[in-house]
């Protein structure tokens, strides 16, 4: 009768969770976007919630990979886990990362059972290049344009790209070939989504100055024309061999923000937005064009 008792009260002290089989969950496959003209990087947790039950608390987690060897072959160099988990003892620690790699989870209970499970990591990464494109059309002219969008993925194919603003553009949807007829200088700039559905989004790279009609000759960045500093804060000057009648800044959507009709060369941005911006100078029948960025 004894034992009995003493049975039943061992069953009762026990946790009723300890009669449960222990289990680890990793959580969902994680996709990890990084932006890289947004300055943006998104925050993601491992692990499920909660990422251990059954079994007897506490628990022990941790995190590994398959070491990566980075490099060339043979280097001895490797990517590890801590390179990319801040703590791989945490039940939901951080992850940030460049490489695609397979992430297994281990657990422990206080009585030694262990239970494992694994979730996939991907990452997005863009690259963008700084290169401004200029081009130079009359007014009510078109052309075809050829080139490709300053922002690309590095890992996964191109889902997507919208070039913003559409106005002007016969389909602001397709990479290249699309016909370009604005009616005012403006300059473009892309979205671009991969296949995991992360986006980036270009700096404003393509520059279409156009000519209004009465002007004999259009000239960009030269000797004999410069705008400095660039990038620049508050204060723009202009370098031309000739005095200037009008000076006129155009946003990147084809807005005039400012037109000074002087004989001025030191123009005041302090109260422009940060961006790329056009600037062109009418001096005569001469139309020069350059662009800058107001940090």
């Amino acid at each position: 009768m004894k034992s009995s008792l003493a049975l039943l009260l061992l069953f009762f002290i026990n946790p009723i969770y300890s009669l449960a089989q222990l289990t680890a969950d990793a959580g969902s496959d994680i996709y990890w976007c990084y932006y890289p003209s947004q300055n943006h990087i998104d925050t993601l947790y491992l692990g499920g919630s909660p990422t251990a039950t059954g079994g007897t608390p506490p628990y022990t987690y941790t995190w590994h990979i398959t070491p990566i060897e980075i490099g060339y072959s043979g280097s001895g160099l490797f990517y590890h886990a801590s390179d990319m988990i801040n703590d791989t003892t945490l039940p939901n620690p951080t992850i940030e990362g460049v490489k695609e790699v397979t992430i297994f989870l281990t657990v422990t209970d206080a009585v030694g059972d262990i239970a494992h499970d694994s979730t996939k990591y991907y990452p997005s990464m863009f690259t963008q290049h700084l290169d401004i494109y200029n081009a130079f059309i009359m007014e009510g002219d078109s052309f075809i344009y050829t080139q490709y969008p300053n922002i690309q993925p590095n890992f996964y194919p191109v889902a997507s790209t919208v070039w913003y603003p559409s106005y002007g553009l016969s389909d602001s949807t397709l990479e290249t070939g699309f016909w370009v007829k604005p009616d005012t200088s403006i300059i473009y700039g892309v979205k671009v989504t991969d296949s995991l559905g992360c986006q980036g989004i270009g700096t404003p790279f393509f520059n279409v100055v156009v000519t209004p009609v009465g002007i004999e000759n259009v000239k960009s960045e030269s000797n004999h024309f410069s705008v400095f500093p660039n990038p620049a804060n508050n204060y723009i000057s202009i370098n031309l061999s000739q005095a200037p009648d009008i000076i006129r800044i155009i946003s990147s959507n084809g807005q005039i923000v400012k037109e000074e009709k002087s004989r001025i060369t030191r123009i005041d941005i302090s109260n422009l937005s940060s961006g790329v911006y056009v600037i062109q100078v009418l001096s005569g029948k001469d139309l020069y064009s350059a662009s800058f960025i107001k940090e």
